[in-house]
């Protein structure tokens, strides 16, 4: 995709890693193809996005990378461990990479993105997972101290941030974008 992109257009200034599946099972009931399956696609995708990216990046003296975890990747959930694993670790690649960006003076920013709940298709099926109905949809609006559930827009909102101008000077930081989950 990269090679498609810089042949395209010549350079890569933004780079977004959003990809995810959300496995919702006890640790217990995970198998290892599975916990396998979903770091495939949450933590080897964004590490292999990260690794051309700057590649690319270099080529035209910077850029911005924004990676998508997730605040099961800042703390703990019970229904979803592997997952929260598979996003923090995504917390630590993002951080780790933005100090090796930094050091080597390219240009090259990093950041991370926690959503909380946000009425996604991925959302809807791991409600589904638990059950679904109102009842599982009102305990998760009820998460957040604001009280409902996030759109894809402040996702977007805050992806459009980290990559401006505006951020200039902000790299392996993360926003957080949760209706005050993880502030309560």
């Amino acid at each position: 995709m990269l090679a498609e992109v810089e042949k395209r257009y010549g350079q890569l200034d933004i780079l977004v890693n959003n990809a995810g599946v959300f496995l919702v099972k006890p640790i217990s009931a995970t198998s290892l193809d599975e916990f396998r399956w979903q770091n495939s696609i949450n933590v080897d995708g964004v590490f292999l996005g990260i690794k051309h990216g700057i590649a690319l990046m270099e080529k035209s003296g910077g850029g911005s990378i924004v990676n998508i975890s997730s605040i099961a990747g800042l703390v703990g959930a019970a229904i979803s461990p592997a997952y929260c694993g598979s996003k923090g670790a995504v917390r630590l690649l993002t951080k780790a990479c933005a100090m090796e960006c930094a050091q080597k003076r390219n240009k090259i920013r990093i950041n991370s993105i926690h959503p909380g709940g946000m009425l996604t298709p991925m959302l809807e099926e791991g409600m589904a997972a638990l059950g679904g109905g109102d009842k599982v949809r009102s305990s998760f609006e009820n998460m957040a101290p604001i009280g409902h559930l996030g759109e894809a827009l402040d996702i977007a909102n805050g992806v459009v941030y980290l990559a401006s101008e505006e951020a200039k000077y902000i790299t392996g930081a993360e926003l957080v974008i949760d209706g005050g989950i993880t502030a309560a």
